[in-house]
């Protein structure tokens, strides 16, 4: 009984992980094309992810899910909205969680901050523009901060923040979807060797 369940929780982790990479490689690729993860990628992502949970854990799966993918998708929707960063990630993030739940989903959260990073300093350094990406990355850190201090303390309406975005800058065509991938990959090799 006992080698059973364990061999359902393995499989359905291989499901999750499976479907997650294959998805956020789909979008990776389809970003460094044509700088965009479309729609019907991220609602195939999340809608599956709810089925899953669903007839996997009942409303309580359902809950988890989307609870994660709320959790996972807020800092690219306050990117959207205060910094000009793109909405696909945000979307995407969002089925990611629902697929994973909240311990596996702030693994990949944490990991594909740092894969964000490095794939911004490697694309900028390729492109020669390591100097201005670094200021926008200044620039849009402040005017983040900035914009949630004026939203907590009443200061400004969520739709005036969007105006503290300055529009396409360098920081802005560096193919997020990558980053979401390495990070997706990254936190499940680094999970699967925290299990061993």
């Amino acid at each position: 009984m006992v080698l059973m369940l364990s061999l359902a929780t393995e499989g359905r982790m291989l499901l999750q992980w499976g479907v997650v990479i294959g998805a956020s490689l789909v979008a990776a690729l389809l970003d460094v094309r044509s700088r965009r993860i479309p729609n019907w990628l991220t609602v195939l992502v999340f809608g599956g992810g709810l089925v899953f949970q669903g007839v996997l854990c009942g409303v309580s799966g359902v809950l988890e899910g989307f609870g994660a993918g709320l959790l996972l998708s807020i800092p690219y929707v306050l990117l959207f909205l205060l910094a000009g960063g793109g909405g696909g990630d945000a979307k995407l993030m969002a089925g990611v969680g629902v697929w994973l739940g909240f311990r596996q989903g702030v693994a990949v959260l944490f990991s594909v901050a740092a894969a964000g990073v490095l794939v911004a300093v490697l694309y900028s350094l390729s492109q020669g523009r390591l100097r201005p990406v670094v200021r926008r990355v200044r620039m849009m850190t402040g005017q983040l901060f900035c914009g949630l201090v004026s939203l907590v303390y009443g200061h400004r309406q969520l739709s005036e923040l969007s105006c503290l975005s300055s529009g396409e800058g360098e920081a802005a065509t560096v193919p997020y979807g990558v980053a979401i991938f390495l990070g997706v990959v990254s936190a499940g090799v680094g999970l699967w060797l925290c299990q061993g």
